[in-house]
């Protein structure tokens, strides 16, 4: 029988973290739910969902932590039940990671009306679709470029492709169960493994998907721009199917282990380079050029506050594909803790992308509106980067309109002050303002006499209720602040150079 290395016992420990990955994957979910619902941003629209298939984030804790609590269930009670024999025998690793994907399969499944049904059921559309996006049972292609939703579940998938190997390798054994022995399983378990291409061949799935998806939105995208930068999104995913044919070919062949090899290494580092510069560039509309220095390399539009925080998650972001390639050096020797670390901080880096992958797809669909979104859009950056930035003070970080309405309904209010003010999703552009002060010069002109009538009229309307009017400032860089009164009969448009700061 063939001999194991001494810290192959340790290893077995290794199907823990697929499971684990899972579940923190779910806890993740629910923080994203919170965060996108505190900021209001509409993940419901980008990603096509009705009213009652909008899942709650209380609702995805509780699945989450009865997850944790089915693997502690499993895996501890299997540890209490052998004890120091626990952890020996690979095949039962093997079946204990099987009865986790049961369990976890029969509640996505489960066709009574809880654990949100109309949720899971949409999950499993989508999921559907991703594995076979072409039209029906034929090989036709969509009418249309992949819908965000199906582009979205497909790039947390490949966060979780340690995970779908592990399966890969548990449902192999349960085929080896009904053709060999007991006493020869495990042998047999070994060597098979180590010959069939399945368990990798299953954890390129999800970069196979995604590489599908960036093809068919190629072919049914018009946008010049648009196509060339869906083959270079295709080309991100081919990189990472490189990495792993390049690191199963040794495995397969017996020959050196992959981490020795420089062809490999390399692979792995321009693949984790291609993807951190794709994330930051063209998954999260940051990196832009020409802006001021409180928010440089970011973008106009910022949700999240402080601002500060989208520097920390590039970092994050980069140190976690870093970590990506470092988990092939010597991971057998550090022991289960590395690879532990590794497999949950790759899910932990994908929860931190949902974040702003989702608030820059929400802020592409107020700017276009009805407009068809596509992926990656060039022309969109082209109007964002003509959008003047909102100039608030670097301590007061809250949304202050460029142009508000200064509302008088009663007499209480025209001395009091009292402002009501309309956040606009859009500054206009300096030459609109240009345009928007001539106009102000012309209609006092036109407005002059009514002015000089309504200031006659004054004192006999003292003691009568002032009629409700509305001031509307404008506010343009570099220029003039240009002021319109309206209401009842008096119409009348000035401009000055009021310092007019947010309160």
């Amino acid at each position: 029988m063939e001999q194991l290395p001494a810290p192959y016992r340790v290893n077995t420990w290794f199907f823990v973290c697929g499971p684990l990955a899972v579940n923190t994957f779910l806890l993740g979910l629910t923080a994203n739910l919170y965060v996108w619902k505190k900021h209001g941003l509409a993940f419901d629209r980008v990603m096509d969902m009705q009213p009652d298939e909008v899942p709650t984030a209380s609702g995805v804790l509780k699945t989450a932590i009865a997850m944790f609590l089915l693997q502690f269930l499993i895996f501890n009670g299997e540890a209490t039940r052998r004890g120091e024999s626990f952890g020996v025998d690979e095949t039962h690793m093997e079946m204990l990671l099987l009865g986790y994907v049961v369990v976890a399969a029969a509640l996505l499944l489960c066709p009574l009306d809880i654990l949100h049904y109309k949720f899971r059921m949409f999950i499993l559309r989508k999921l559907g679709r991703c594995l076979w996006p072409f039209q029906y049972f034929s090989l036709k292609l969509p009418t249309h470029a992949t819908p965000f939703i199906e582009v979205f579940i497909a790039d947390g998938l490949t966060s979780l492709s340690k995970f779908i190997q592990d399966l890969s390798v548990a449902l192999l054994l349960l085929i080896l169960l009904f053709v060999h022995k007991p006493e020869d399983l495990r042998q047999s378990y070994i060597s098979k493994l180590k010959e069939s291409p399945l368990p990798y061949f299953a954890a390129s799935t999800p970069y196979i998907i995604r590489a599908t998806q960036c093809l068919i939105s190629f072919q049914r995208t018009t946008s010049m721009d648009d196509r060339f930068l869906h083959l270079l999104n295709t080309m991100k995913y081919c990189s990472s199917l490189l990495v792993i044919s390049v690191g199963a070919y040794p495995m397969l062949m017996g020959l050196v282990r992959p981490e020795q090899s420089s062809f490999f290494l390399l692979c792995a580092v321009f693949n984790s380079l291609y993807s951190f510069l794709w994330d930051v560039v063209m998954d999260w509309g940051l990196g832009q050029p020409k802006l001021p220095r409180r928010v440089a390399f970011l973008r106009h539009q910022l949700t999240y506050r402080p601002r500060k925080i989208y520097y920390v998650i590039i970092a994050v972001d980069f140190v976690l594909r870093i970590m990506w390639v470092a988990k092939w050096w010597d991971w057998m020797l550090q022991g289960v803790h590395f690879k532990l670390v590794a497999q949950v901080a790759e899910v932990i880096r994908r929860v931190i992308w949902n974040f702003v992958r989702v608030e820059w797809q929400c802020i592409k669909l107020n700017i276009l509106g009805s407009k068809k979104l596509s992926a990656d859009n060039l022309q969109l950056e082209e109007i964002i980067e003509k959008m003047p930035l909102m100039e608030d003070d670097e301590d007061d970080i809250d949304s202050k309109p460029r142009m508000r309405t200064l509302s008088r309904p009663n007499s209480s209010a025209e001395t009091s002050g009292t402002e009501t003010s309309s956040i606009l999703s859009q500054s206009p552009h300096d030459s609109n303002g240009g345009e928007l002060l001539a106009q102000a010069t012309r209609n006092d002109v036109l407005a002059g006499e009514d002015v000089t009538l309504e200031a006659e009229m004054g004192e006999a309307q003292q003691d009568e209720m002032i009629a409700p009017a509305a001031v509307t400032v404008a506010s343009y860089p570099g220029k003039p602040q240009a002021m319109l009164v309206s209401g009842g009969d008096l119409t009348a448009s000035t401009h000055h150079r009021w310092d007019l700061k947010p309160e």
